[in-house]
């Protein structure tokens, strides 16, 4: 597993495979969305067969199935050993993951009860911190499924069936195994069912921000100067606005935060790509926000990657008398907000800032423009947002921010 640690380096591997080209996005589709549709959509077999299961027997005696009783008992008290960890049984990984016990609020009682009343116990889902519940398995997967389905597919010349989906919904994969086949019989290895599992929170690391390239840069350009952008990939503008078309990315003026139509006449150094709202790379993004329930190591990967990137960014804020204000205005009021609002005068200066009650009437004003350009870097890796598409409210990521802000402060506009 190789984080991306240099700016760099996810520069160089974009301009290599061509970013703004439809066609590069689709090995991101193949080798990366789909595997882990794929996961989620058996894990979800897996969770949606044991609910029904559960919900249509008063007990254990009452299925009538003989090898799903089995399965389901095997569920409930598989690996409980008097001579082995309980925390290391089988029964502890269903009951972590699905949530599965008999009739009990929580693992050491169903384990008791089950010794004491056997398969006349009735089953559920009674652990409400269970895996699945704090991820929201059926949520993820609908997730997944629209960003998949939303692919401009005929633009990346490929097809459902290509990628051993069906054409329809639910657009099963169409490879998955037989769901009662993942859960073990007595004496049977639970390892496909383990590694289903396993294989989830890999897939949530190699997905992250800061580990795949795709949704990295996803993340880098979800608001970034279009002279910013042209810099970094070194293409033309016409690439630009064909990645902008295919991945839902509109142009503002950084002057007055209107939207502009892309045109031969647009002003690069002037103009700002935002992602559309409910757009394919929102949809993107906000898959994301599943990944540090499913593994805690994600949380950890973007923190580090944020901390290195702050350390290696260079901004000067010149003439410091120009923005002192402004900064020290920032970390007053860090206290009580993370959200500030531009207020601009009729020549787009930025000559008033609310944050919160608190309000500031700058003595030096400035270009909005000319703070955006400067700040760019640190929109890219989200320490700094838009609400929305509104480039005059802007929301700092803390504590970082703050640590920043501080630092700019110090240094006298250098950070």
């Amino acid at each position: 597993m190789k984080k991306i640690t240099e700016d760099k380096s996810l520069r160089n591997w974009a301009k290599k495979v061509e970013i703004w080209e439809p066609r590069s996005w689709k090995y991101f589709l193949q080798n990366d969305l789909i595997p882990f549709y794929n996961n989620i959509f058996q894990l979800n077999e897996v969770y949606q067969f044991i609910k029904t299961e559960i919900g249509n027997a008063s007990s254990i005696d009452s299925i009538t199935d003989e090898e799903i009783k089995e399965k389901i008992r095997i569920s409930v008290i598989g690996g409980i050993d008097p001579n082995k960890d309980k925390k290391k049984s089988f029964a502890k990984f269903m009951y972590d993951i699905f949530g599965v016990s008999v009739n009990a609020p929580n693992f050491e009682d169903s384990i008791a009860n089950y010794k004491e009343f056997g398969d006349s116990n009735s089953i559920i889902l009674s652990n409400p911190n269970s895996l699945i519940n704090k991820i929201d398995l059926p949520t993820l997967l609908n997730t997944l499924r629209s960003i998949i389905t939303s692919y401009k597919w005929e633009e990346i010349g490929i097809t459902l069936e290509d990628c051993n989906l069906s054409s329809e919904y639910p657009y099963n994969p169409k490879n998955s195994k037989d769901v009662k086949s993942l859960l073990p019989l007595t004496n049977e290895n639970p390892e496909k069912i383990t590694n289903l599992l396993q294989d989830f929170k890999t897939n949530a690391i190699n997905l992250s921000i800061g580990i795949n390239l795709f949704f990295t840069f996803s993340f880098y350009i979800r608001s970034i100067p279009f002279d910013s952008l042209l810099m970094f990939l070194e293409c033309s503008k016409e690439d630009i606005s064909r990645m902008a078309k295919f991945l839902d990315l509109d142009f503002y003026s950084m002057d007055d935060g209107n939207k502009l139509p892309f045109d031969d006449s647009i002003d690069s150094k002037k103009t700002i790509l935002i992602k559309k709202e409910n757009s394919f790379l929102e949809k993107l993004l906000d898959f994301q926000g599943f990944l540090p329930n499913i593994n805690e190591e994600v949380t950890e990967i973007y923190e580090s990657m944020l901390e290195e990137a702050i350390d290696k960014i260079e901004i000067k804020f010149e003439p410091w008398e120009d923005y002192k204000e402004l900064f020290e205005f920032f970390a007053k009021n860090f206290v009580n907000t993370k959200d500030f609002i531009f207020r601009l005068n009729a020549n787009n200066k930025i000559h008033e800032i609310n944050a919160s009650k608190n309000n500031l009437k700058l003595q030096k004003e400035f270009y909005l423009r000319r703070f955006l350009s400067l700040i760019s870097p640190l929109i890219c890796i989200g320490l700094i947002s838009f609400w929305r598409v509104n480039i005059r409210n802007i929301l700092f990521y803390l504590p970082h921010a703050k640590k920043w802000v501080e630092r700019v402060i110090d240094n006298k506009g250098k950070a």
